[in-house]
Parts: structure tokens; sequence; C-alpha cells
């Protein structure tokens, strides 16, 4: 565990703690936001989003049925907008693993909420 993550366990404690980590959070994100607006930052975000889609074109195998993919994400679409909650498709292995590389293929794509989403990031448990 890092310093950072076991510092925010302890700050998640008390109240004080608490409010003081939302502050933080929330100054934070208005930096990532400022940040994303300069030329540098919308580079930056392009050049991450063109990265992610050449993973997934590199990964796509001329067995996938494209039909099915589609259907997987547009049903995430759906539930988002039923629920208010936003949806990712997201990839059981990942494009980018670590360890190891999944397909971009209907059978390695699950729904599953935002924010388990970015928590699991590019990890898989063998």
């Amino acid at each position: 565990m890092s310093n950072r993550t076991a510092r925010q366990k302890q700050l998640r404690k008390t109240a004080k703690g608490r409010e003081a980590l939302k502050r933080y959070n929330q100054t934070a994100h208005q930096r990532k936001l400022a940040w994303k607006k300069t030329e540098k930052g919308r580079a930056t975000c392009i050049y991450h989003i063109n990265k992610y889609r050449a993973a997934k074109m590199d990964r796509t195998v001329a067995w996938a049925i494209e039909s099915k993919i589609k259907k997987i994400y547009d049903e995430a679409s759906r539930l988002t907008k039923e629920t208010g909650i936003q949806f990712h498709v997201d990839h059981i292995i990942p494009l980018r693993g670590e360890r190891v590389s999944g397909l971009h293929v209907e059978s390695n794509l699950q729904i599953i909420p935002w924010h388990e989403n970015l928590a699991k990031s590019n990890t898989y448990d063998i």
C-alpha cells in the first residue's frame, strides 16, 4: 500500500478528515479540468485517446462479431440513460495489461458501473 493510500485511509476515519479529503478531491478535479483546457492538456488527452483506439484496433480479430460488440455498447448507453448512472463497457482481460493483454471481442466485454471500471484500471487477476 502506498503512503498516499494509507494517509487517505487514516483521514477517512474522522469527520474532519473526510471533509478535508472531499475539499482536496474537489480542488484536484477543478485543477484537472483546467489543465485539460490548456493546449498541452488537450494534446495529451488526444494522444491517450488515439493510443487506446489503436490498441483496440490492433486487438480486434477477424472473427469478432461486430454486431454483437455494437449491441453491448448500445446496452451500456441504454442503461446509462435509464438509470442515470454512467456505465462503461469494460474489457475483462485488459487490452493493454501489464502481464496479459486481451482481445476486443464480444466474449471479453462486460458492462459495469464507471466507478468499478476506473478502480479496476488495466488489472487482471489470474
